[in-house]
């Protein structure tokens, strides 16, 4: 496996390809191990999360759920040649139809609430 990855970094001289190369190994990994009724979530960060979601459409066979985005406040600023880099992305992918989804229920805290 590791020859693999090394001859992926020395072919594409490119830190992402390699990063491909490596996780892809694992991803496939995972999908072999996981139950029908098991399910992945993969936190990746917007550099990185169109390559991943190819990736593993590739490996799941198009069993994509949904897409999360993990919003978080950075420090202020204002941004002169892009807009904030605030967000991350959860990639949610099913093994098959059958995989079992468990719905969280919390009250929202009374902080949270927009006033109108």
């Amino acid at each position: 496996m590791w020859e693999i990855i090394d001859a992926a970094r020395t072919a594409w001289v490119d830190d992402m390809a390699a990063f491909l190369c490596f996780t892809g190994v694992r991803l496939t990994e995972m999908r072999r191990v996981l139950k029908p009724t098991e399910s992945l979530y993969l936190h990746c960060d917007p550099t990185a999360s169109h390559y991943l979601k190819i990736l593993l459409d590739a490996i799941f066979g198009g069993q994509f759920r949904n897409e999360l985005i993990w919003h978080y406040r950075t420090s202020s600023g204002r941004p002169t040649q892009h807009f904030i880099r605030n967000h991350d992305t959860i990639l949610f992918y099913g093994k098959s139809l059958q995989n079992t989804f468990n719905i969280q229920r919390e009250a929202w805290p009374e902080s949270t609430l927009r006033k109108w």
